[in-house]
């Protein structure tokens, strides 16, 4: 999965958005290839929603070893 920025005039896919797609979502699996249009707005909100229920866990620390 990629995220780049758009090269073309396209609308946004978010609903009610009238805006035009900054960036697209790209997946690829074989040779078949998803596109998903989001302004710098929606694409904004998508990632603090994804933020709120993804959190990333700390790194082990390196120098409190078991013994």
């Amino acid at each position: 999965m990629e995220i780049k920025p758009v090269k073309i005039d396209i609308k946004c896919d978010t609903h009610g958005c009238k805006n035009l797609a900054d960036y697209v979502i790209q997946k690829k699996k074989g040779i078949i290839a998803t596109n998903m249009y989001f302004c710098k707005e929606c694409l904004s909100e998508l990632y603090k929603s994804i933020g709120s229920v993804i959190v990333p866990k700390s790194p082990k620390n390196m120098f409190k070893k078991e013994k």
